[in-house]
């Protein structure tokens, strides 16, 4: 997650995927945390079918992150096809990333 961004700005989002097993199929959803309106919504996905592989995500920061000074992302992967034993390691929040105008 970038430490840092500006209003206007898009940013590369790396979410990484580790899996010491077999290939599986994966979808990543990024989520922002929109605050203004107390809800979490999708804003970003993309698939990798490689056990150990990032998924590259592209975000654009809006003037309205900049208001707030920050915003926290989520990112959920789900396996496509299959049964998930663990759906509790699929989740991860990162750290707010600092929004300026």
């Amino acid at each position: 997650m970038p430490q840092s961004a500006s209003s206007g700005q898009t940013r590369s989002i790396d979410v990484g995927i580790s899996n010491a097993r077999y290939p599986e199929t994966v979808q990543v959803q990024l989520y922002r945390d929109d605050t203004l309106h107390r809800d979490a919504h999708a804003v970003g996905a993309g698939t990798d079918r490689r056990p150990d592989d990032l998924v590259r995500l592209h975000l654009h920061v809006h003037g309205d992150d900049a208001a707030l000074g920050k915003v926290t992302f989520e990112a959920v992967a789900t396996l496509v096809g299959a049964r998930d034993a663990l759906l509790s390691d699929n989740t991860a929040i990162a750290l707010p990333t600092k929004v300026s105008k």
